[in-house]
């Protein structure tokens, strides 16, 4: 009788391949609703451990409890095989009727605390694997509350993944606490969005350290930092974080739009603050801001304000990267508006968005006359989208 070990290694890939669920090469169209977990394939043997390992191992998303078993686990030969690691941080949950009112000081500050004691722990451990783990490597950061979706606004799905989606518990069609009639949401007070996208949060480092002039612990393996959209708190004090992540290449930044004055204004100097603490290694970036008809009225919907000094900053450090994309987070025609007076000798693809396109105007002539003078300053040019 045929054992396992007596099969040709071309027929255990066929199986191998069968049964992973990470192979590019599987038929398109397969539904992923289907897909079953791979972790309990690593202990059938150690062969088997040695192929599913580096599979299962290749992406992981933890939260701030799953810390000292991350630490545990990933040493020596493991560490190589980690490429993409989101680490969510989890907050309290609230309650009726707390999600009809803006965060008090008091959450705010505990917040603060569990997300620098958080980042702090996480940086201590993977400043530790710099020389073990030469590969890109991706670092991906998100902050949420598991009560965001659970009130007014229980359509955003937090998951990445269609399992989320279909087996997620089903809801009824009205809840009229929350703005829900027969499926369909009503604008929700400005205070239950307060609520969701939730107060600045800070680093308070001066809590995790004796050291008043405390930073982060320098990590030099992550090579691209994201900060995705699925979930709508932003990520405080990004240009410190940056600045611990000295070989940074990749920068992908992905907010909300702020719902009031006070906020936009802050996100335009958090944005400077962050262009400015990104590092002459990067060469890609792309910062998008994003909206939607639970948050914003539909006039809201385009691109972002005018600030000359956040495009004045993208432009300056664009001279040195191959691909550059801000998605209305600001207006596009603004990086245009400056003499040209350097080249662009690496740039392969930029995209802007500009509020000037949505209307028919002589003032769209000038943008592309603009946008055509610059684009002869940039000889490795592939794609300049407007």
């Amino acid at each position: 009788m045929a054992t396992w070990n007596s099969l040709p290694i071309e027929l255990r890939l066929v199986v191998y391949q069968n049964l992973d669920y990470t192979d590019r090469r599987r038929p398109q169209g397969q539904d992923i609703r289907h897909k079953h977990c791979m972790t309990k394939y690593a202990a059938v043997s150690r062969e088997w451990q040695a192929f599913f390992e580096q599979r299962n191992f290749k992406r992981l998303t933890i939260r701030q409890q799953d810390l000292e078993e991350f630490e545990r686990i990933f040493k020596g030969y493991r560490r190589r095989w980690l490429r993409i690691l989101w680490m969510r941080v989890q907050l309290p949950r609230y309650r009726c009727p707390e999600c009809n009112m803006e965060e008090t000081e008091g959450e705010t500050g505990f917040n603060s605390s569990l997300f620098t004691s958080t980042i702090w722990k996480l940086f201590t451990i993977l400043s530790t694997w710099d020389r073990e783990n030469p590969l890109p490597f991706t670092l991906m950061l998100s902050v949420y509350s598991p009560s965001d979706n659970e009130h007014h606004f229980r359509t955003h799905c937090f998951g990445d993944d269609l399992k989320t989606f279909y087996m997620g518990p089903r809801l009824p069609l009205s809840d009229f606490e929350h703005g829900w009639w027969l499926g369909r949401q009503h604008a929700p007070r400005l205070e239950a969005k307060l609520r969701v996208l939730g107060k600045p949060l800070k680093f308070l480092l001066t809590r995790v350290s004796a050291d008043p002039d405390a930073r982060l612990p320098t990590i030099r393996l992550v090579s691209a930092l994201v900060l995705p959209r699925q979930f709508y708190r932003r990520i405080p004090n990004v240009d410190v974080i940056i600045r611990s992540l000295p070989n940074l290449q990749d920068f992908r930044y992905e907010q909300w739009r702020p719902v009031t004055g006070r906020g936009v204004a802050n996100a335009f100097v958090e944005l400077r603050d962050i262009i400015q603490a990104l590092p002459y290694k990067l060469e890609r970036i792309s910062i998008f801001e994003d909206f939607n008809d639970a948050l914003h009225p539909r006039a809201l919907h385009q691109p972002g304000e005018h600030d000359l000094i956040s495009a004045q900053l993208l432009r300056r450090l664009s001279h040195e990267l191959i691909d550059v994309n801000a998605s209305f987070i600001m207006d596009g025609c603004d990086f245009f508006e400056f003499d040209l007076q350097r080249s662009w000798p690496r740039l392969e693809l930029l995209t802007l968005t500009c509020k000037i396109l949505r209307r028919d105007s002589l003032e769209r002539d000038d943008l592309f006359i603009a946008a055509a003078k610059a684009a002869m300053f940039m000889p490795k040019l592939r794609m300049l989208q407007l």
